[in-house]
């Protein structure tokens, strides 16, 4: 086995919690050739990966309506001769591009793949992801997410930010991204700018928002709130952001992917959870921590409508959420 090919199209947390994978796989093997695929959006987090040595990158929509990109596809694979594939999305579409792209040994969940392993159940996110590599006899507990910033992207961020009045080597930085992929897993706006603001007043941080144009409201609640006090980045090129969340020194956010990416870049972290799953996707290593509301629902059914009231978010206060921003330098991997 010399040419392996490691299948996460989306989405950004699932894509940086599969960077483990790679890492693992490159010190099993150190002389193989290892490559990514991934959708177009998320290939810049694995172009400056020195654990992978080729990024394959497709329109995930197109593959999913289009006969002809899938068969494109299938073809580069074919070309890239590859011996074994590591398919994390346990789905019948992609072990079907892996076979038409004749990869002889195919692991993953689906009836497709020659090699079959559980990518679900109880345990962390990155940990599923590691144990599917224990077929090719690699057992590795690093589940570490990692991703490493281009020059470009990291000169980029630097540039930005000075642009906006901040100094990465001489201001503290607080990043936050209010914004949530599905609104119940967001708290309050006005919590988050209050945070903001005894970071300001009490510890001479500068502020960074950032988020997408679908998080319009949040933003623009919390610059309302602060002011010239804080600057607002909104939608960022993915090599960017990761950028500017490295210069941060600390980052607080919601259950996202983001708050993942902020993880992998090394900046102490924050994340903030109510429906979404604590034991399977909140940071569990120093100095990142994750907190929750022990409530009866939580972790409720996530993308559904059927939370009206997201009690778990709520009941996250601001003053718990200050006290662990200001200990974070030296907090404890997991939270509660």
């Amino acid at each position: 086995m010399n040419r392996f090919l490691i299948i996460r199209l989306g989405s950004l947390g699932d894509v940086v919690l599969t960077s483990p994978v790679a890492r693992a796989l490159r010190a099993a093997f150190p002389s193989a050739h290892i490559a990514f695929l991934t959708s177009t959006r998320f290939a810049p987090l694995y172009a400056s990966d020195p654990h992978v040595d080729e990024v394959l990158s497709v329109d995930r929509a197109r593959t999913n309506r289009d006969v002809g990109a899938i068969a494109s596809l299938a073809r580069r694979i074919r070309e890239g001769r590859y011996d074994v594939s590591i398919d994390l999305h346990r789905k019948l579409k992609t072990a079907g591009i892996a076979r038409l792209g004749r990869v002889q040994t195919r692991v993953g969940g689906s009836v497709l793949d020659t090699v079959r392993v559980a990518l679900d159940g109880s345990g962390h996110a990155s940990e599923h992801a590691l144990a599917a590599l224990a077929p090719l006899g690699i057992s590795d507990d690093d589940a570490r997410p990692e991703v490493f910033v281009s020059y470009e992207d990291e000169a980029a961020a630097i540039r930005l930010l000075r642009d906006h009045g901040i100094d990465p080597t001489d201001d503290r930085i607080l990043g936050i991204f209010p914004g949530a992929g599905w609104e119940p897993r967001a708290w309050m706006p006005q919590r988050f700018a209050e945070v903001a603001r005894r970071a300001i007043d009490e510890d001479g941080m500068r502020v960074v928002v950032v988020g997408a144009e679908k998080d319009r409201g949040s933003t623009d609640h919390i610059a309302a709130s602060l002011g010239d006090a804080a600057v607002v980045l909104m939608d960022l090129p993915l090599g960017v952001l990761a950028g500017v969340l490295k210069q941060c020194a600390k980052f607080v956010s919601n259950d996202t992917g983001p708050m993942h990416l902020a993880v992998a870049v090394g900046t102490p972290t924050l994340a903030l959870f109510g429906p979404g799953n604590f034991e399977r996707f909140a940071p569990r290593h120093a100095p990142h921590v994750g907190i929750r509301e022990h409530i009866a629902c939580s972790p409720c059914k996530q993308f559904s409508n059927h939370c009206r009231d997201n009690v778990c978010m709520q009941l996250i206060t601001v003053d718990r959420v200050w006290s662990e921003v200001e200990s974070l330098d030296a907090a404890e991997a997991g939270g509660a």
